[in-house]
């Protein structure tokens, strides 16, 4: 069992370097996790730019890890949640702000 954090890149790539090592062939790689927009934050990258978590988590590390594995997958899954069907007013802290 191997864990990886989607949010940060380097995790993606130390996973994807176990797997590589472990592996030969992937019979179906599921893309499945996702992140909220409550609570987001950014994180500040080696070249010194910054990039926004939730978009790092949902839709970056998903494709650094898709492409890195991609030669040993016979099948590929994407979800995608109905989070963008929620308004901005879902976060707990603004459940006030709702009637007004």
């Amino acid at each position: 069992l191997q864990s990886v954090d989607l949010s940060n890149l380097d995790s993606v790539r130390e996973f994807c370097q176990a797997v590589d090592k472990e592996y030969d062939i992937i019979d179906v790689l599921v893309n499945n996790a996702g992140k909220n927009s409550a609570g987001t934050s950014t994180q500040k990258l080696k070249n010194g730019e910054n990039l926004d978590d939730l978009f790092t988590t949902n839709f970056l590390g998903h494709f650094l890890l898709t492409n890195l594995l991609l030669q040993k997958c016979k099948r590929i899954v994407n979800l995608s949640s109905v989070m963008h069907h929620f308004p901005v007013y879902s976060r707990k802290d603004n459940i006030s702000d709702i009637d007004s």
